[in-house]
């Protein structure tokens, strides 16, 4: 527990049971001198000032709106500010990033072999220093049979080739 939650709750059993403060604050393991603190300061110049810069600029942040209050003459530590801000519910919220929203499809079922197929490039070099580019097919099996009707891998090096599915049926171009 914080100290602000163990003062609430000395204060709630010292109005409840006919207990001395002292005695509360012992078994809580308060300071009596915690306890018994009243704040002098006062943060409504402060608060005020901070709320009208926060009015004229929106989107400033504290750290922005502290220079700005220094500009004018109020010389204020930045963490005095930042709990000020904080509790005058000026906190700027975070905007989410806007992500790309997809419309989903529903996949067509494999029904049987030569029907699904992936496809991967591979850029690599030979010994010697030339480059190539392999275009690497691998068929999944039928998913009743769970065989394939095809090479597991079939590897092609080429640089220009399209895949054509039209009604269940592969074909390559080279």
């Amino acid at each position: 527990m914080e100290l602000v939650e163990r003062k609430t709750e000395v204060r709630w059993l010292w109005s409840k049971f006919l207990v001395s403060q002292r005695r509360i604050c012992e078994l809580l393991d308060v300071a009596e001198s915690s306890q018994r603190y009243a704040s002098r300061r006062n943060d409504e110049e402060l608060r005020t000032s901070l709320v009208e810069a926060a009015r004229e600029e929106p989107k400033w942040g504290y750290r922005r709106l502290q220079l700005k209050l220094e500009a004018k003459g109020l010389h204020v530590n930045h963490k005095r500010v930042y709990r000020v801000y904080r509790e005058a519910g000026l906190l700027i919220r975070r905007r989410r990033r806007k992500r790309l929203r997809r419309a989903g499809f529903v996949r067509p079922v494999v029904t049987g072999a030569n029907q699904e197929w992936a496809m991967d490039f591979v850029h690599d070099a030979a010994e010697s220093g030339r480059k190539f580019r392999q275009c690497l097919l691998v068929g999944f099996p039928d998913k009743a049979e769970g065989c394939y009707s095809a090479p597991d891998a079939l590897v092609i090096a080429s640089d220009g080739f399209a895949v054509l599915l039209e009604d269940g049926e592969f074909a390559l171009n080279c």
